[in-house]
């Protein structure tokens, strides 16, 4: 279930409710989140979607949702996301372990069940040493699976 809306859109409250309503009424357990949510994303907005999942994780059994966030690609305009210091976002290993670690922070989780990089150029993002680096959180069991997504020349 996508949940780019959560406290922007509607309100994290709100957002938590309809988590309850897809998960008890249908039966939803794959929820989808990204750092950057709810959208359009601002420096006061960025996250609140995560607060709306991590409310709503607090009434569940973690083993029974299966958690997705994304790591934002490289930005030239987006520059709230890395800390307070005004950093633009980067796919590089700093800022994707800062991205990973901040995201188990707002959905106050131990683990992320699928981790995906948004990455709109395979270029820009150097595949072996991201995967190389992603695999070290596999071992940590910080991140059960990863993927890219968003890829445009491959």
């Amino acid at each position: 279930m996508g949940t780019m809306t959560f406290g922007r859109q509607n309100t994290v409250e709100e957002g938590v409710e309809q988590l309850n309503c897809a998960f008890d009424k249908y039966g939803v357990n794959f929820l989808d989140t990204a750092e950057m949510y709810p959208v359009p994303s601002t420096a006061e907005s960025a996250g609140m979607t995560d607060r709306a999942v991590a409310a709503f994780l607090k009434s569940r059994k973690r083993e029974d949702v299966i958690l997705a966030t994304k790591v934002s690609g490289t930005s030239d305009r987006i520059n709230w996301l890395r800390g307070d210091d005004g950093t633009f976002c980067k796919l590089n290993k700093e800022h994707i372990r800062y991205s990973i670690e901040a995201s188990l922070i707002r959905l106050e989780t131990e683990f992320i069940d699928l981790l995906k990089i948004h990455c709109s150029d395979i270029a820009g993002l150097k595949i072996l040493v991201w995967s190389s680096f992603i695999s070290g959180f596999y071992f940590l069991t910080i991140v059960v699976y990863c993927c890219c997504c968003s890829l445009t020349k491959y």
